[in-house]
């Protein structure tokens, strides 16, 4: 019997589908937040991704109260700089980085890809016409985030994986862009983006083949694997930023990307 999709019916193909849980920061203040970024990580659906969730369960229960374990999950700005005095109370530093590290090794522990892309959001809006709402200007910087960082898996899955193993993106449902992402994707899997591929000067984009079905969209207390994604894209943007983070955070998460920022590509792994 095959994995089902999580409609009901069949996934396409006999092999499991490709998982890819995305999450997005940098979406504040541009003064604070130069970098709007995506990250991705990558897991099959199969015996592997119920390993993967079992891991993140543990890290969860040795980590949170007894009283607070029910649908808790991470929040990895939370777990570095403390949040709220409340939270700081109850977990000392040390705890919290030792689980934002638990959290950054996951992906390498299990070899599951990583991937991401950032846009520098002054640098970007120069190039945009004058007149773009600052609302507008982030939602295009997201938009364009987005597609680069999907096109990224898509050539991924297509030099690394057999012709007929497949993938869908499960993004986090905390931004009122999603409906912009999902018309994105609609429009780079249909045959109307062909022509408009061929007008760019820089091949960096690809129809969405591999790519399958509208991507989806879940809270981290649903799509648990989005606490990885989450504490990705937090270290990456701290990693652009220049403003410090741990070798034990940011080393496991190079070492799994596949595809991102240039300057982060040429860190040795």
């Amino acid at each position: 019997m095959s994995i089902r999709a999580l409609g009901g019916g069949d996934l396409v193909g006999d092999k499991p589908v490709l998982f890819v849980y995305l999450d997005e920061t940098g979406t504040g203040d541009p003064k604070v937040e130069p970098f709007v970024i995506i990250a991705g990580v990558m897991v099959k659906a199969d015996k592997k991704w119920k390993t993967v969730e079992e891991r993140l369960k543990k890290i969860a229960n040795e980590f949170a109260l007894p009283e607070e374990r029910y649908n808790f999950f991470f929040h990895a700005n939370e777990l570095f700089t403390g949040g709220k005095k409340e939270f700081r109370e109850k977990y000392s530093l040390q705890k919290r980085f030792q689980a934002l590290i638990a959290l950054c090794s996951v992906p390498e522990e299990f070899d599951l890809p990583i991937f991401t892309y950032a846009v520098h959001r002054a640098r970007y809006a120069q190039r945009r016409p004058i007149g773009l709402s600052a609302n507008e200007l982030l939602t295009e910087a997201l938009m364009h985030c987005s597609v680069v960082c999907a096109t990224q898996i898509e050539q991924f899955v297509r030099e690394h994986y057999d012709d007929d193993e497949v993938v869908t993106l499960v993004y986090e449902n905390n931004s009122d862009k999603n409906y912009w992402i999902k018309e994105y994707h609609k429009l780079f899997r249909s045959d109307v983006i062909e022509n408009e591929l061929k007008r760019l000067k820089v091949k960096r984009l690809s129809r969405f083949e591999r790519i399958i079905e509208a991507p989806m969209f879940s809270g981290k207390t649903d799509s648990s694997l989005l606490q990885i994604a989450d504490a990705c894209a937090y270290v990456i943007g701290r990693k652009l930023r220049g403003i410090g983070i741990p070798n034990d955070m940011w080393k496991p998460v190079r070492r799994q990307l596949k595809a991102g920022v240039l300057d982060l590509m040429r860190e040795p792994v």
